[in-house]
């Protein structure tokens, strides 16, 4: 989900909210926001946030986060499973 991931790269790189909006060009509510999914990003903004994190944009923004994947994973399993009886 959008804004999932972006939290977790700014922790691994050791920024706080406020180090990374003013890195990035932003309010400090806007990175807060995205984190909270309550705002999508401009693209551009998308940019400026990625090449502070050293990161592609699709790693942050677009890529699923771990837990719906192994969520869906979990679901096709059991499906095939029910079909034995």
């Amino acid at each position: 989900m959008l804004g999932n991931n972006l939290r977790e790269f700014r922790q691994s790189a050791g920024l706080g909210v406020t180090e990374l909006a003013k890195l990035a060009g932003c309010d400090k509510s806007m990175i807060s926001k995205i984190e909270h999914h309550k705002v999508v990003p401009s693209a551009k903004l998308m940019v400026r946030i990625a090449n502070v994190l050293g990161k592609p944009v699709w790693r942050i923004f677009f890529q699923p986060d771990v837990e719906s994947e192994e969520t869906s994973g979990l679901t096709g399993q059991g499906d095939s499973s029910n079909g034995k009886a």
